[in-house]
């Protein structure tokens, strides 16, 4: 690594990171396990809502082209809540039921056309915290006599603190 790089990284740590729309992406950990061909990522982010009003704190993850959901849970307020399918007219009935009693709720829409996109958005309380963990399996593929592992990393805003393991 150049002495520039080290130096840019130091000042970069120092640099206060701005909210974008009031929320923060504090903390995002992407951890990949890798066992025979079969590669298990699981990508966390933790934001935090800095505002005193409810915003909607919205979870975008670009999964590569042969992976498929295995999991996904979002905490918020200590609480988990686990994710389930239903019917698009009663999923959305259940969210606007909860939004309307000023609950946290999401949403989760998925299209095929656009299925390598997972986005999930939450009402998000004032100055309260949401974990979003999302976990997806693939089977790597051989390029050039090597397996290809491919993260894409694209949060839409400073990361405090980022790890990849």
């Amino acid at each position: 690594m150049a002495s520039g790089t080290v130096s840019s990284l130091n000042k970069a740590d120092k640099v206060k990171v701005v909210p974008k729309n009031g929320l923060a992406i504090y903390n995002m950990n992407i951890k990949t396990d890798i066992s025979n061909r079969f590669a298990k990522t699981k990508v966390v982010w933790k934001v935090k809502n800095v505002e005193k009003s409810a915003k909607d704190a919205t979870f975008k993850v670009v999964l590569p082209e042969t992976a498929f959901i295995t999991g996904f849970v979002m905490e918020i307020e200590g609480k988990s809540y686990n994710s389930y399918i239903k019917k698009m007219e009663e999923a959305e009935q259940i969210s606007s039921e909860a939004l309307a009693q000023g609950q946290s709720a999401s949403l989760v829409k998925a299209k095929t056309r656009d299925s390598k996109e997972f986005s999930v958005s939450v009402n998000l309380k004032g100055e309260s915290v949401v974990v979003f963990n999302l976990t997806y399996e693939e089977m790597l593929q051989r390029v050039h006599d090597q397996y290809e592992l491919v993260l894409n990393i694209c949060p839409g805003q400073i990361v405090h603190h980022l790890n990849i393991e």
